[in-house]
Parts: C-alpha cells; structure tokens; sequence
C-alpha cells in the first residue's frame, strides 16, 4: 500500500494548477475524494460560554484535511475528558477545497524521462487540503471562563498537531 507524501510536499502554497480546456467537460477535476474531517462541531453548539479561544495561522500555509482531523480529535479528547460535552464547544472553521494531485509514476526511478516532453503533467486526485492565509480562524473553542486552562491546553494540543507555529486568541464576552 503505498504511503502518504509528506506535509512537506504541499505546504508551500503556490498557484494551483488549473487544467484549461477547449472542450469544457475535461476542464472539471474526475474524481474527488470525499473529506477526512469527520465532523466540523463537537460539543453542545446550544450553549452560552463566555470566553473563547481562537486559533489562527501565523503564516500562509497548505493544511492536509487528515491533519485537522487529528488535530480536532486531539483537542476534542482533551476537552471532552476534562469536562463534559455540554460544557464546551469545539469548531472548525475551514473546509479543504483544494484538491492535491499526484503522478504515481514521478515518484519512482527515471522519472525524469517521465517528464520530459509532457507540459503541465498532473495526476490523480490523492486527497484534500485547506489553503489558509496569515491570519485565518481554523479553530475556535468556546467554554466558561472558569475552563480557560483547558481550552489552552486543547488549543496547544492543536497546536502541536498541525507542526507549526499558532497564534491563540482570548475573547472574553460577558
């Protein structure tokens, strides 16, 4: 089976590629795998909380969707073990719809025979990612004041998940 690439092989956000063509029906992607988040809203989203914590990318960055998931679950353990599902409300705010693309055969040997002659070569469709600007909300977790310390430790968590540097933010409403 083969492996999953590398974080590291997307996330530089450049300009995707879009395949322009005369016939407009080969201009759509083929196939699109379906999501890996499983779902956008833990917690009791009825609930009035009072304080929240926002965590926003501290730079332009392609995010996988499996990541976010594991960062989502991570950060719903924590929450969901130290206080009860009725007391906080976890969601995320971004939706992977950027497709990556990738050759099988460019990934082996002599590759670069497989390269040469073809123009804008790309592949099939291998999973989904979220393009995020400087700044953007990808969490919020919302709880009462007095579980500050945990959503903290919930968003950290995230934090450590996603492999690069976070910026959290405090609101407090009253």
């Amino acid at each position: 089976m083969a492996k999953l690439r590398p974080g590291r092989c997307i996330r530089d956000p450049k300009r995707a590629y879009t395949r322009v063509s005369k016939y407009k029906k080969l201009s759509y992607v083929k196939s699109s795998l379906g999501t890996k988040i499983v779902q956008f809203v833990s917690g009791n989203p009825n609930g009035k909380f009072n304080y929240s914590i926002s965590v926003l990318s501290s730079r332009d960055i392609v995010i996988r969707d499996n990541a976010i998931e594991a960062a989502r679950v991570a950060a719903n353990k924590i929450l969901s073990s130290k206080l009860s599902d009725e007391n906080f409300l976890l969601v995320v705010k971004q939706y992977p719809h950027h497709f990556i693309r990738e050759h099988k055969l460019a990934a082996v040997a002599q590759a670069d025979r497989f390269w040469m002659g073809m123009s804008l070569s790309f592949g099939k469709v291998a999973g989904r990612a979220v393009r995020v600007r400087t700044g953007a909300e990808l969490f919020r977790i919302t709880v009462d004041e007095s579980n500050a310390k945990v959503a903290e430790e919930a968003a950290k968590a995230i934090e450590k998940k996603l492999g690069f540097r976070m910026l959290l933010i405090p609101n407090y409403s009253k």
